[in-house]
């Protein structure tokens, strides 16, 4: 079945998971099978709180009452802004310290991704700045980045 949010992914399930693409699965199944534990979308992190703004807004929004658009002053407080990564796992290093480990597995990644995917890291960089983040595209690179969490584990 194909994934209509996901640009060229088809749905599949493996192990009672239902994944979002081909990539995601196949991504599950390696780490799994290096000995890692990873959790599918088990993880969802708010990288921006939304808040009021002081500064009048006029704009073009949805009216939450009519459910129409409509042009006028905005006053509805923004929505948060959460990001829930492919993968999450953790793995204790060779100091003994233990670290969370973020695979994104990547196919084509949407308008929306690049500033969502620039603000989770600046949250992992204040908040958890041991923590990786790997972000593949195919197997090689999943195969790369497994070394590289393989080599810290040491």
């Amino acid at each position: 079945m194909e994934n209509k949010k996901i640009l060229n992914a088809t749905t599949c399930s493996y192990n009672g998971i239902n994944f979002k693409s081909n990539l995601e699965r196949d991504s599950y199944i390696a780490l799994h099978k290096e000995g890692f534990n990873p959790e599918y979308e088990k993880r969802t992190f708010h990288v921006w709180k939304g808040k009021n703004f002081s500064v009048p807004c006029y704009d073009l929004h949805k009216d939450r009452k009519t459910h129409k658009n409509t042009w006028g002053a905005n006053t509805y407080k923004p929505v948060d802004i959460k990001y829930t990564p492919d993968f999450t796992f953790f793995i204790t290093d060779s100091s003994g310290a233990e670290r969370m480990m973020v695979v994104e597995s990547k196919g084509f990644p949407n308008e929306r991704y690049s500033y969502v995917k620039k603000l989770f890291r600046t949250y992992l960089e204040e908040n958890m700045p041991t923590s990786m983040f790997f972000e593949v595209h195919n197997q090689k690179q999943l195969k790369a980045a497994i070394d590289v969490i393989k080599s810290i584990k040491q």
